[in-house]
């Protein structure tokens, strides 16, 4: 995740007051009942065919692809011989998994900065799919386990889980993604802004995107979560034990199915719904998703919340043992089921069904 915007000069502190009031009027009014799952969305099973490995095995795999990604050093954009080591574990472990890997440069800068896109079925962005990305890169100075080796490591997992043959609701494209971290965040360069400038140009229409950004951290002990201001007013816990679903008001239909996917696999979820595209509150666009809100697609981020929560963020102490991978392989089945079962399709509201 990308850093927090710098403290504004303290003439702007009126206009700022102003847009915190008018911002936490409208949050206010997104969190309610509709945002959550309903009793029938908690319920239901798994999709016959879905996968149901123990957490504990499966634990011990997401930390395996933390270790390998984060176990020593980390993967900033100018060590490109990390980036290459990162991408060729990820391609490898797709095509073990029997997925079809396309890697997709960085204008300008070289075959070590590249985005790996791997697809199963059609093996095509036909269909209107769901893309589950998750960037691989870091700053200088940190190994990167939280952030964001825990994303990578469930985005393999979960491609494991649904696996390229077992047909699932609706096309899904795995994507690992380069240059989140600075100096790239926001700009051309941006792994998601290649991305999802190309698919915009081409025509392709998506379901979402889902982004894992820091996703393996979590504390229940009260006071290990903060907020932003002035999220902290609305009521959410101050324990730091569930993942957070982060989506703009037009891609706030994919909360509901995907909070209750992750919830009746055991680990606690909270919503925030925020206006347009995020600006009110600039922490919440802190990572990928922010691209695809920016060019027009539905995008949800997966997050532990970040510096809210994890102490070590973008320094040395974010290791490969300081990570929950019981909660982390809660969150990959929770994501497999919600993969595998009816989920949204572009166009489609997933709750109503209305176009």
């Amino acid at each position: 995740m990308s850093p927090a915007p710098g403290t504004r000069r303290p003439g702007a502190y009126l206009a700022r007051a102003a847009l915190a009031l008018t911002l936490g009027v409208s949050l206010a009014a997104t969190r309610n009942a509709a945002d959550r799952p309903t009793g029938e969305e908690r319920q239901g099973t798994r999709v016959p065919g879905t996968p149901e490995p123990s957490a504990a095995a499966l634990a011990h795999r997401l930390r395996d692809h933390v270790v390998a990604l984060a176990g020593t050093t980390g993967r900033p954009w100018s060590d490109p011989a990390a980036l290459r080591a990162a991408a060729a574990y990820v391609q490898s472990t797709w095509e073990a998994q029997g997925y079809r890997v396309e890697r997709q440069e960085i204008p300008g800068l070289g075959d070590a900065y590249v985005n790996l896109l791997a697809f199963g079925g059609l093996g095509s962005w036909e269909g209107a799919p769901l893309v589950v990305a998750a960037h691989y890169d870091t700053v200088e100075g940190t190994p990167g386990a939280d952030d964001n080796a825990s994303g990578v490591a469930v985005l393999l997992e979960t491609s494991r889980l649904l696996t390229p043959a077992r047909a699932a609701a609706g096309p899904v494209v795995f994507a690992a993604l380069t240059l989140e971290e600075p100096p790239f965040f926001q700009t051309p360069r941006q792994g998601a802004w290649v991305l999802a400038r190309s698919l915009r140009r081409q025509g392709i229409d998506l379901a979402g995107a889902l982004v894992l950004e820091m996703v393996g951290y979590y504390r229940p002990g009260k006071g290990t979560q903060a907020y932003p201001f002035p999220v902290g007013l609305l009521g959410y816990p101050d324990r730091g034990d569930f993942v957070g679903l982060v989506a703009n008001l037009r891609s706030r239909r994919l909360l509901a199915p995907l909070a209750g996917a992750i919830e009746r696999a055991g680990l606690p979820v909270e919503t925030l719904p925020v206006p347009g595209r995020g600006r009110l509150l600039p922490a919440v666009r802190l990572s990928d998703h922010a691209a695809f809100w920016d060019l027009g697609y539905r995008a949800v981020m997966l997050t532990d919340t970040s510096f809210f929560r994890n102490p070590h963020y973008h320094g040395p102490g974010d290791t490969p043992e300081t990570l929950d991978y019981l909660s982390m392989a809660r969150l990959t089945q929770g994501l497999a089921e919600f993969l595998g079962s009816a989920g949204p399709t572009a166009g489609t509201d997933a709750r109503t069904g209305v176009r």
